[in-house]
């Protein structure tokens, strides 16, 4: 693989279409896994095995609140850890965008970008070891970031969505 392509080929949906597309990906059998980077802004970061180049690979989904999908497939955490940490993974965006096209929702994509990935398919995930390094900052930073941005946006979600119940069942009443 060229080493200037970044990690993932990112799709933008609009933010109305993100519980649909959330609901839709519960719906195929993704599963959270504590075992994993959470990063700020991400409202939805879950896991399926799937096969990719004929073999059984994880399937990691990321959606952003702002609309922005990162995919990627990437060896089993659990079957293999050693792999999982130091190989890179590859973009799975055609996986998504499939999805997208089944429930009618409209994307966006950088189509050079695309074009660019999907003539470099690996056979295999390349071992980097920079990826540990990649690891070890997920960890330290990352996490701690991403699980309190997570806290705060459903916190968020739910105390704003109570009250719009409240006001909805109690409607001002000016003469």
């Amino acid at each position: 693989m060229v080493e200037s392509l970044p990690d993932h080929v990112p799709i933008e949906i609009d933010q109305k279409d993100i519980d649909l597309l959330i609901n839709a990906l519960d719906l195929m059998g993704f599963s959270f896994t504590p075992m994993q980077i959470l990063r700020t802004g991400v409202v939805f970061s879950k896991v399926k095995q799937i096969k990719f180049n004929n073999q059984l690979v994880e399937l990691h989904v990321r959606i952003y609140h702002n609309g922005k999908i990162t995919a990627e497939f990437e060896p089993r955490r659990l079957r293999n850890p050693i792999k999982h940490i130091f190989s890179a993974s590859y973009s799975a965006h055609e996986w998504v965008i499939s999805v997208l096209k089944e429930n009618s929702i409209d994307y966006h994509i950088n189509e050079g970008l695309r074009f660019i990935y999907n003539m470099q398919v690996p056979d295999d995930f390349p071992f980097r070891i920079n990826e540990l390094l990649k690891f070890m900052v997920g960890c330290i930073f990352h996490y701690p970031l991403g699980l309190g941005w997570m806290i705060w946006y459903r916190l968020r979600k739910h105390f704003f969505h109570s009250v719009f119940q409240i006001e909805s069942q109690f409607p001002n009443e000016q003469s």
